[in-house]
C-alpha cells in the first residue's frame, strides 16, 4: 500500500515510516492504515500540531507574496500613455501652472500696492498728528503774546497821555495848532488823551487767537482732507544749458 506525505504530497513506498522528500514522520498514518493500535503520545501530538501550524503559515506567506507579485504585474501591464498624449498633458499642466503663477503675482502686486498706500497713509497721519498740536500751540502763543504786549502798550500810553494832560502839555499843543490854523480846537485835548485805546487792538487780536486755539482748532479729519484735496503742485522745471 502506497502512502502519500501530507506535507509535500510525495509518495512513500510501503513500510517506509518517514518521507524522504521533507523528512515528515509517517508512523501514525502507516499504523492507522495497517490497523495497528496507536498509543496516545502527547508530545507527538504537540509536534504534529506545531508542524501543521508552521506549514500553514509558510503556505499563507507564499500565497501572499505571489498575490502581491501578480497585482504588481497587472499594474505594469496597464497601457502607458502615448508620447502625443503625454506632451498634450504636459502642455495643459504648464498652462495651469502659468495661470496660477500669474494669479499669485497679481495678488502679490495688489497686496504690495495696498501695503505701500497703508504705509503712506500712516506716515501722513503721524505727520498730521504732530502738526495739530503745533497749530494749537501757535495760536495759544500768539494769543498770549499779543494780549500781554497790547496790555503793556495800552498801560504805558495811558500813563503818558494822562500825565501830559495833567501837566497842560496837551493844552499848549492844541492852542499852538489853533493859533496857526485859526480853527477852534475845543475838546481836542480830551480826545488826544484817549489815543491809548488803539493799543487795545492787539489785545483783542490775542483773545481771538486764544479762542481759536481752544475752541476752533483744526481737527485731524480736516487736515486729512486738506492734504488729500490740495491741488497738485507743479513740478520744478530744470533749465537745460544750451
Amino acid at each position: 500500500m502506497q502512502v502519500y506525505c501530507p506535507r509535500c504530497a510525495a509518495a512513500a513506498p510501503q513500510g517506509q515510516r518517514f518521507c524522504k522528500n521533507c523528512g515528515l514522520k509517517l508512523d501514525i498514518i502507516v499504523d492507522a492504515m495497517e490497523g495497528r493500535q496507536v498509543s496516545f503520545d502527547p508530545e507527538a501530538l504537540k509536534e504534529g500540531l506545531r508542524t501543521l501550524g508552521d506549514n500553514l503559515r509558510v503556505g499563507f506567506e507564499t500565497w501572499k507574496q505571489e498575490a502581491k507579485q501578480t497585482r504588481r504585474l497587472k499594474k505594469e501591464e496597464v497601457k502607458k500613455p502615448s508620447p502625443h498624449e503625454w506632451i498634450g498633458d504636459l502642455g495643459v499642466r504648464a498652462g495651469q501652472v502659468g495661470a496660477d503663477l500669474g494669479s499669485a503675482l497679481g495678488g502679490v502686486k495688489n497686496k504690495t500696492g495696498q501695503l505701500a498706500e497703508t504705509r503712506a497713509d500712516r506716515k501722513l497721519k503721524q505727520a498730521l498728528a504732530k502738526k495739530l498740536p503745533a497749530l494749537r500751540k501757535y495760536s495759544l502763543q500768539q494769543g498770549i503774546t499779543q494780549i500781554l504786549g497790547g496790555a503793556a502798550s495800552a498801560g504805558v500810553w495811558y500813563l503818558i497821555l494822562r500825565q501830559m494832560g495833567r501837566s497842560g502839555f496837551l493844552e499848549s499843543i492844541v492852542q499852538a495848532i489853533a493859533s496857526k490854523t485859526e480853527i477852534p480846537a475845543v475838546g481836542m485835548a480830551s480826545v488826544l488823551q484817549l489815543l491809548w485805546l488803539f493799543a487795545l487792538i492787539p489785545v483783542a487780536t490775542g483773545f481771538g487767537h486764544l479762542i481759536n486755539g481752544i475752541f476752533f482748532a483744526a481737527q485731524p479729519e480736516d487736515l486729512w482732507l486738506d492734504n488729500y484735496l490740495m491741488p497738485p503742485q507743479p513740478m520744478p522745471q530744470r533749465q537745460v544749458a544750451a
